[in-house]
């Protein structure tokens, strides 16, 4: 610990503190619009096209955010690496409030005709350029603060946690006004309310991060004076090798997530009979051991190490991403949880491993732009899936339920690549992050 720092206790646990609002925060928006692409943007988007085209198209509209995702991370990484922390982190929540309450606010296809649906990918687009930089800040945040500790994956195993958590909070509260609300007014008003609550929740995270101060690692980097003009630069050129090994390592974990777990499953779910409402709820019941079992893989990562973690993360999904739509197909209540919780609880080992894995991986200097450009090698691939391959199934094999298989083995190909890329990383848990 330095003279001038404060506690190192009381320091990480309010960094975490103000790092996991905000996440959760921005995790329920974005798994939330998961929910509505695959159950309420059809309809009212795109209620001119066929079931299977709108929901392809629908499907497109929530991967544009991924796509724009780098543009977050390379923007905001520049700024952190050469103002500080805070800054990025208050902004990148900022863009996401903006872009949650335009999702809130814009009108039906009915309303104003195409439009509407090249307005929601604006406001995606914007949420997309704010979780780019959140990703990567949050991480590097937690980590530096819990720099001289021998916990660091568990500190930012948080991080990890308030992701599902978000997710998890988003989908109940879809779960409940769905519930609540008859269907068409459902698809009127109540599913935009619940973008505004989140936009409200984003604001709270600006504040709260706004008041904090200390980046304690990026102020002895400008001390003596190691700060660089072009942290995104020096990254690619510097550690071209470690970002392509970490990014390729966890492409299969973020795939399974976002398009497993999320957002195609509900579609699917519905298309084999399930209620909109239901389908909700058996998602966030298989989802809920995450919550307990993300912060044990942390002990283990922190026990064993961030590379072991990940590689047996990695191995431990390839059977319940086969298992998942089978299961999923029967519609019945102890399969389909059986189902998300088999494969949620598989991938944790690679979310609890990986944030303080990538913050531990790069120097200060631009240690916010390298977990940027690592975090988007997966990003970038599972953003091709969502607008364009999973699309292309779906139109292909007229609708979820067909083009199911071809999802699953595909995302068994991409975390089969990502196992492999896992034994080339290297291991980090001892690194002095100074």
């Amino acid at each position: 610990m330095r003279a001038t720092d404060p506690e190192p206790g009381s320091h990480v646990k309010s960094v975490t503190l103000l790092a996991t609002i905000g996440t959760v925060a921005e995790y329920y928006d974005f798994a939330l619009a998961g929910a509505c692409a695959a159950l309420v943007w059809p309809f009212v988007f795109f209620p001119s096209s066929s079931s299977a085209a709108g929901f392809a198209l629908s499907f497109g509209t929530y991967g544009s955010a991924l796509l724009f995702q780098p543009v977050g991370a390379a923007l905001f990484g520049h700024l952190g690496d050469r103002r500080g922390r805070k800054p990025s982190l208050v902004l990148t929540l900022s863009l996401m409030g903006i872009g949650s309450l335009g999702l809130g606010l814009v009108p039906s296809y009915e309303a104003i005709g195409a439009l509407a649906p090249l307005l929601v990918v604006a406001m995606r687009v914007l949420q997309g350029i704010g979780f780019g930089g959140e990703l990567s800040g949050s991480a590097t945040w937690v980590a530096e603060a819990a720099a001289d500790t021998n916990r660091r994956s568990f500190w930012t195993g948080f991080l990890s946690v308030s992701r599902t958590a978000g997710a998890l909070l988003s989908f109940s509260m879809f779960y409940a006004v769905s519930a609540v609300l008859p269907r068409a007014e459902f698809l009127g008003s109540g599913w935009r309310l619940l973008f505004i609550g989140g936009a409200a929740a984003l604001l709270v995270g600006v504040v709260v991060r706004y008041r904090f101060t200390r980046d304690i690692l990026y102020l002895e980097a400008k001390a003596r004076n190691a700060l660089v003009k072009a942290p995104v630069i020096s990254a690619a050129k510097k550690d071209w090798g470690t970002i392509l090994a970490l990014g390729v390592s966890t492409t299969g974990f973020l795939s399974i997530i976002l398009v497993m777990l999320q957002s195609f499953s509900l579609n699917y779910l519905t298309k084999v009979g399930v209620g909109v409402t239901f389908a909700a709820e058996l998602l966030v019941l298989g989802r809920t051991p995450e919550l307990v079992v993300t912060p044990a893989a942390t002990l283990l990562a922190d026990r064993f190490g961030r590379k072991a973690t990940l590689i047996a993360g990695g191995v431990a999904c390839l059977i319940p991403i086969l298992l998942f739509y089978p299961l999923l197909h029967t519609s019945s209540v102890g399969p389909v949880v059986l189902g998300f919780a088999l494969l949620g609880i598989s991938s944790s080992f690679g979310y609890a491993s990986a944030p303080a894995l990538f913050a531990e991986s790069f120097p200060t200097s631009h240690r916010f732009s390298g977990v940027g450009l690592a975090y988007n090698i997966p990003v970038l691939v599972t953003g091709s899936l969502t607008t364009l391959v999973i699309p292309l199934y779906i139109a292909a094999f007229g609708g979820a339920v067909g083009a199911a298989n071809y999802v699953a083995i595909t995302i068994f190909g991409i975390t089969a690549v990502s196992i492999v890329a896992g034994l080339v990383v290297h291991e980090t848990r001892t690194a002095d992050m100074h």
